[in-house]
């Protein structure tokens, strides 16, 4: 994806409405409370109840249809049954209104029929102009600056708010999320439950956000990006504004991808495969919703981060000992401080030259604000860390005046430029705030204050992280054969259905990209497989094959080594009858391949994820391959060092990179990752998914000794 340029976007209407129109109005529930609500925060527009049944309503008159109001509508709401939202969404369009939300339910959400054509009438009644139509299910919104709230918040902030936008289709998560911030004395301006997103997404919200001059941060609860594509360019647009977007995403597992789909109709990829996008994007990507605050906290108040490299100080030996054994959980590794870091430090404390990061500066630096000050500075300035974290935390009432005063003192050294680099503060645990804590919060300019040290630690390095977005590699020529390619694929495609490639086909077609495959033969009698392991050269390994046979371990179909024509002759008598157990009156064919001994295995794989699209996997493989869950997810296509960057994302890379001084060749394996991505940019369209494992590495070259490839059904006519 390319940077943007700003657009004009069509949602200030419903952001800022001049009035704000309410069908389906009642005296009682969600319309009685959106009415309240809209009173509650001095919304200063009109607002206009639309009954037929009704001809009084909140103290003033209630209009039969939107043709009847006195002003033209402004922003719509739906709030009637599913089945009446067409002739209500028509009405609305030619009264003039200028957006739209459906707050009703019943759009094949939950995947029956009639709810998804009554989904399609609404989008073919919206696609006939350019008005925004939000919704179904649309949760509401809420907008400090105009003063709308049409999703019920228990609080709004009484003074100037954050510049804090949260988006997401799930109305729950986002005020419990909105109830959490405004604990931490974070007070987003804007919240926007957009529901099932059958027209406007998340990414239409997010774009809107990024120029809007009232938000810095966005961040969202994603069941489901609809529009990928738009929603990259919002990201990168944040990124050149120099703004943030934050990410919780469902796609963890499969039950969770499943609950999605039950809630809104989103049809939810994997969880890999969206950060392996965020990484490219700058999104800083999430696994909780206590990270997601504590990811806007530090957002908010650090302005970013140039980097994950974190300098740490403790008061405490027992914290930084704790400190250790969570970084060590996560994979964090602190770095060196430099010598003269050392240096500065171990004169100011009186110690020797053991110091360390992270760094205790005991009972010295924490009874004397100046060493303590001095310390600050002295890890900050060190050129080998990006982030300094203190153990320090808000004070809940006014009886510890010494981390009141410590904190002030580090938001003073930010403001006069002593320290240059964000700086936060982290507690030992979770802890509750009070209104002590949070007007201290609110005058701690520049200093970020993280909760729990296993949760700081993970979301300062995800928030460094992304500070340097991941590179993808260009696109590389297409296969020169790749018209020929295309038609056989193409033949052997079955409508409905998707169709596996034997293992010989689907070696022939990833040697044609340059992945290096045994040496195979197919066999259909005895001879001919004694013959193929002479061609070949002892010993071999024989594999019963066939389209109705995909897992050849599981009936007995791999015989390995096999070292003279005897054995492979009484190898092929055992296959055949095992392939005539699985496929009663099938001719028995089997592949006869090199054996291949010693090494590392190595999965790598391709697969069609339903959100992002093609993306090529690699770790550790072979029959424990699902056991270890030692993968790293990459989007195609690859170049030298992008695909060196993901492998040397798993423990696989470490062991194929010289672990204990092992030697193997590496570079086999980018080649062939490489290769891999090149397949899916070409033929990304009719492969479904790729299966080599194990990819076996040794001293000298790389090998796929088994692979399937799965073609995607055909379309039908």
């Amino acid at each position: 994806m390319t940077s943007t340029t700003p657009t004009p976007r069509p949602l200030t209407a419903m952001l800022r409405p001049a009035n704000i129109v309410i069908v389906g109005a009642s005296d009682k529930g969600p319309t009685a409370r959106q009415r309240a609500d809209l009173t509650r925060t001095g919304y200063a527009g009109a607002v206009y109840p639309v009954n037929p049944r009704r001809r009084e309503l909140w103290d003033g008159p209630c209009y039969a249809d939107l043709a009847s109001l006195p002003q033209t509508p402004d922003h719509v709401i739906l709030s009637i049954p599913a089945t009446a939202v067409p002739a209500a969404l028509e009405q609305a369009l030619a009264a003039g209104a200028r957006s739209v939300a459906i707050h009703a339910a019943g759009f094949g959400e939950g995947g029956d029929d009639d709810g998804r054509a009554l989904a399609d009438k609404v989008r073919a009644i919206a696609a006939g102009s350019d008005v925004p139509v939000t919704g179904g299910s649309f949760g509401g919104f809420y907008r400090q600056e105009s003063g709308v709230m049409t999703l019920s918040l228990s609080r709004v902030a009484e003074r100037e708010g954050s510049p804090v936008a949260l988006v997401g289709q799930s109305g729950g998560v986002l005020m419990f999320t909105y109830e959490a911030l405004m604990d931490r004395a974070i007070r987003p301006t804007t919240v926007v439950a957009s529901g099932s997103e059958l027209l406007v997404g998340c990414a239409d919200f997010v774009a809107e956000l990024v120029e809007d001059d009232a938000t810095r941060v966005v961040a969202c609860f994603v069941e489901s990006i609809k529009d990928l594509d738009a929603f990259g360019k919002a990201c990168l647009r944040a990124r050149e504004l120099g703004k943030h977007i934050v990410v919780l995403k469902v796609g963890a597992s499969p039950e969770g991808r499943a609950a999605a789909l039950a809630h809104t109709g989103s049809v939810v990829g994997s969880l890999e495969a969206f950060e392996a996008l965020a990484a490219e994007l700058g999104v800083v990507t999430v696994s909780t919703q206590d990270e997601l605050v504590d990811a806007v906290e530090l957002l908010l108040h650090s302005g970013g981060l140039p980097g994950p490299r974190i300098g740490v100080i403790s008061h405490s030996g027992g914290l930084k000992d704790l400190v250790m054994d969570y970084a060590s959980r996560l994979g964090i590794t602190f770095p060196k401080f430099d010598d003269a870091t050392i240096e500065k430090v171990a004169g100011l404390l009186g110690t020797g030259s053991s110091l360390g990061n992270p760094l205790d500066t005991g009972f010295p630096g924490l009874s004397n604000p100046d060493i303590y000050r001095r310390c600050v500075e002295a890890v900050a300035a060190d050129p080998n860390v990006d982030v300094v974290l203190v153990q320090e935390e808000l004070p809940r009432s006014p009886l510890k005046p010494r981390e009141e005063k410590y904190l002030r003192q580090l938001a003073e050294q930010i403001s006069c430029g002593a320290v240059r680099k964000p700086v936060g503060a982290m507690s030992l645990s979770s802890y509750s705030l009070t209104d002590h804590a949070r007007s201290i919060r609110d005058d701690l300019d520049g200093v970020f204050v993280l909760q729990e040290a296993s949760r700081a630690l993970a979301v300062v390095t995800k928030a460094g992280r992304a500070a340097t977005p991941a590179r993808r590699a260009e696109r590389q020529p297409q296969h020169p054969d790749l018209d020929a390619i295309r038609a056989r694929l193409t033949e052997l495609q079955r409508p409905g259905v998707p169709t596996t490639l034997s293992e010989h086909d689907s070696k022939q077609l990833l040697a044609s990209y340059g992945i290096p495959v045994t040496s195979d033969r197919l066999a259909q009698s005895a001879e001919e497989a004694v013959k193929a392991a002479e061609e070949i050269g002892f010993p071999v390994v024989l594999k019963v094959t066939g389209a109705a046979i995909s897992h050849k371990s599981e009936i007995g179909g791999v015989l390995l080594d096999l070292r003279d024509g005897p054995a492979v002759r009484e190898a092929f008598d055992k296959l055949a009858q095992a392939a005539a157990r699985v496929a009663p009156g099938d001719q028995a064919e089997v592949l006869v391949s090199e054996f291949v001994s010693g090494g590392v295995e190595l999965v790598l794989g391709l697969s069609r994820d339903l959100e992002v699209g093609p993306v090529v996997a690699v770790g550790s493989g072979g029959v424990a391959v699902e056991i270890l869950d030692d993968v790293a997810v990459g989007l195609p296509p690859f170049d030298q060092e992008t695909a060196a960057a993901l492998l040397a994302r798993t423990k696989a890379g470490r062991l194929v990179g010289g672990y204990r001084n092992a030697v193997h060749d590496i570079e086999s394996v980018h080649r062939a990752t490489i290769a891999l991505g090149a397949l899916a940019a070409d033929l990304g369209d009719l492969v479904e998914a790729v299966d080599i494992n194990p990819l076996t590495v040794t001293a000298d070259r790389a090998c796929a000794l088994d692979a399937l490839v799965v073609l995607s059904p055909a379309a039908e006519a």
